[in-house]
């Protein structure tokens, strides 16, 4: 099985949202170059969580193992290589696979 997600999504969401709170929280004792400091972290922050993505490969028969692989990378060029390779595998005749 292959899967392109993008797994720092979450994590970037949360971080970006916290920084917004605080410089809304505090704008009003917070200088405009921190606050242009604040924003551009956040604006980072969704950018990263956005680009990057994780390609996993592993096999449903040998779950909880260790035999399974993770790249990492942008998330577009990952989902452009993970729909290859399913189009790869799905090319394939069953008697190759054995």
């Amino acid at each position: 099985m292959v899967s392109a997600r993008r797994t720092l999504l979450g994590a970037s969401v949360l971080i970006a949202g916290a920084l917004a709170g605080f410089a809304v929280a505090f704008a009003d004792i917070l200088w405009p170059g921190e606050l242009f400091g604040i924003s551009l972290a956040s604006a980072l922050s969704l950018i990263i969580g956005w680009n990057v993505g994780q390609l996993r490969f592993h096999s449903r028969d040998l779950k909880g193992s260790e035999l399974s692989c993770v790249v990492w990378g942008r998330y577009a060029n990952l989902n452009r290589q993970r729909r290859e390779i399913v189009a790869a595998m799905r090319a394939m005749k069953p008697e190759d696979l054995s």
